[in-house]
Order: C-alpha cells, then structure tokens, then sequence
C-alpha cells in the first residue's frame, strides 16, 4: 500500500489546488447559470477526491487530526452535491450512512478538546443536527420551507470550500502565530458571506413573491 502514498499525495495536491480555484471561481461568478453548474461539478468531484486522499493518506501515516477534517469536508461535499440532485431532500439510506458516519466523527473531534477539532466539532454537530430536523420534518409529512435545499446546498459547498482554503493556508503560513488564527480565520471570515448568500438568495427571492 505503500507504493501507493505517492500517488495519493500527487492526487491530492493537484485535486487541492483545483478547488482552491474553482472554489474561488465559484463565490464571485454568477450563480445558478451554465457556468455556475459546470464549475460546481469539477469543484465536487475535485474536493471528492481530495477528502478520499486525505482520509488514505491520515489513516497509513496514523494522522488523526487530518482524518478528522477530511470526514468533515467530505460530509458537507457531499450534502452540498445531494441537495442539488435532490431537492426534495427525500432521505436515502446512504444519506443516512454519511450523516451517521459525520455524527460519529463530530463526537470523536469533540473529544479530542483540541481548539481547533473543538471548534470544527461542534459545527459540525450543528449541521447534522440541522439534517435530522430536515429529515424528521419530512418523516412527519410536512413541508419543508422553500428553498430548503438551496440554503443547505449554499451552506454546505461553502463549507467545503472553507476546508480547502483552510488546508492551504495552514499549509503554506508557518509564521503566524497562534497558529490555530489561521486555522479559524477562513470559517470566521467566511460564514458572514455564507450567511449573505443565504439571504441573497433563498430569502429575498420568497419575500418578492
């Protein structure tokens, strides 16, 4: 398996920078045309293979802290990609697998009561709390608020985005300190722009109508 690292490593380098760029592409172009679409789909795939990589390579170098984190990007890549081919929110049993699995690794970043898995911990926490409430409002045949699957596919990619730039930056900057700034910075920086696009597009859109 060994043999193998190397490939990993170059995949995932190469897959990083990718959703670094698109990513970036993504939070300043027009959203919801062609483009916007097409980039999405290389910005999922892109950060897929980024999340596998990271788990491969954290889990035969016995890094737990990057297996952690890659957990946690996985699961919103792949809530923010559902949300979109599934709008309707209609709950699978793999949706469940990756909600529990996310569960799991949430309690376990928790636990560590490192600042930064702490931190990354309980959001996490907070968004599969967030797709319970989602899925039990549906279990109970009621409707969900419009635009549900729009706000969580928002939140969701721009959380993964947030893991990508996170990872560049922690990185690439080894002279700030303390280091867990860096760590941080792009969640508290970006979840007000998160929280825009929430706004920009999903409530205003309703309050038109």
């Amino acid at each position: 398996m060994e043999n193998l690292h190397p490939i990993a490593l170059l995949a995932h380098i190469i897959s990083g920078i990718a959703t670094l760029g698109v990513g970036s592409l993504l939070m300043i172009l027009k959203k919801g045309d062609k483009l916007h679409q097409k980039l999405g789909m290389v910005f999922f795939y892109a950060m897929l293979l980024v999340t596998i990589t990271s788990i491969y390579l954290s889990w035969f170098r016995n890094i737990p802290f990057l297996f952690f984190i890659g957990i946690f990007v996985f699961y919103q890549n792949y809530s923010g990609y559902r949300s979109i081919k599934n709008k309707s929110l209609e709950f699978k049993w793999y949706d469940g697998l990756v909600l529990l699995i996310a569960l799991i690794n949430a309690i376990f970043m928790i636990k560590t009561l490192n600042i930064i898995l702490l931190v990354f911990g309980l959001i996490s926490l907070l968004i599969v709390f967030t797709d319970l409430k989602i899925y039990y409002t549906l279990y109970q045949n009621k409707k969900l608020a419009k635009l549900t699957w729009l706000s969580r596919h928002i939140g969701m990619m721009i959380g993964a985005y947030i893991g990508a730039l996170t990872a560049f930056l922690v990185r690439n900057i080894h002279f700030f300190q303390p280091s867990w700034v860096i760590w941080l910075a792009p969640t508290f920086v970006l979840i007000p722009l998160m929280r825009y696009f929430n706004w920009k597009y999903t409530v205003i859109p309703q309050k038109r109508k």
